[in-house]
């Protein structure tokens, strides 16, 4: 049964290694927020990434990539370089919301990542 387990942790890391391991981290500077107020979103992609970008989703919106594209919130942005900060807008409801990180650049887009956030 050990032998099993370590070689279900093996094949599991070997996977995330070649897939990108969820590849990306986002931070931001606030997670609770008045209307429309400025907000900093640091974020860190790999190189393999190029297209990813970082948006703000209702709580309950879809987590599809497509989805989140069309029906998404309006404050987005790209995250090019591969590291490094963007400006993004609370949006102009009270409510919770999610910071979500998308991987871009192929049709294989995946979310990364997702910070909540509330909107007072």
């Amino acid at each position: 049964m050990k032998k099993i387990s370590l070689v279900i942790l093996a094949l599991t890391i070997m996977f995330f290694v070649s897939c990108g391991g969820g590849g990306g981290s986002i931070t931001v500077s606030k997670t609770s927020l008045a209307v429309n107020e400025e907000f900093k979103v640091d974020y860190e992609v790999g190189e393999d990434m190029d297209g990813a970008w970082v948006g703000v989703y209702k709580a309950d919106a879809d987590h599809t990539p497509e989805v989140a594209w069309n029906e998404g919130y309006d404050s987005w942005d790209w995250c090019t370089p591969t590291k490094g900060s963007v400006d993004l807008y609370a949006p102009s409801e009270a409510g919770k919301y999610e910071v979500r990180l998308y991987s871009g650049g192929s049709e294989n887009d995946k979310e990364l990542k997702v910070v909540e956030i509330e909107v007072k």
